[in-house]
């Protein structure tokens, strides 16, 4: 019975647009991640709590590089957000962090994590940026 509510969800037209809309949005947002770290050295996230990428000195990484370095840490970082890859990823991902200080995408990529300090003022934008982000979900567009 499980199963065949399972089959009519997935074969629902509602679930198949939905499933589109995420693909194209997760592989939209791989490009725009790209862009912004080839152009900024961050997404969004990464300039709010002070974290920065680089390539080669103080250059951004390359537009492919860039691009790359997202869709790995899409695939090993996490595990194309899909259980129980996703845990699997994380777990292995942290100790081999804590190994050798590096991730094996920057390794791969010769690219590497800037980290600068992140102070109260950060630290409370980064709560506030989180509950607001969270609030927007519960918005309904009709």
């Amino acid at each position: 019975e499980l199963i065949a509510m399972w089959k009519s969800m997935l074969e629902s037209p509602e679930w198949q647009a939905l499933a589109r809309v995420q693909l194209f949005a997760l592989i939209g947002w791989h490009f725009v991640e790209a862009v912004l770290i080839h152009l900024f050295g961050a997404t969004p996230g990464k300039a709010l709590l002070n974290i920065g990428v680089r390539h080669r000195g103080d250059l951004h990484p390359t537009p492919l590089r860039s691009l790359g370095r997202s869709f790995i840490v899409y695939m090993l970082g996490v595990g194309f957000y899909f259980f129980p890859f996703s845990l699997i990823a994380g777990i292995f991902s942290l100790f081999r962090l804590l190994a050798t200080g590096k991730s094996l995408w920057d390794q791969q990529l010769g690219t590497r994590v800037e980290m600068g300090t992140l102070g109260p003022l950060r630290i409370i934008l980064a709560i506030i940026v989180f509950f607001a982000l969270v609030g927007l979900q519960s918005i309904r567009i009709v």
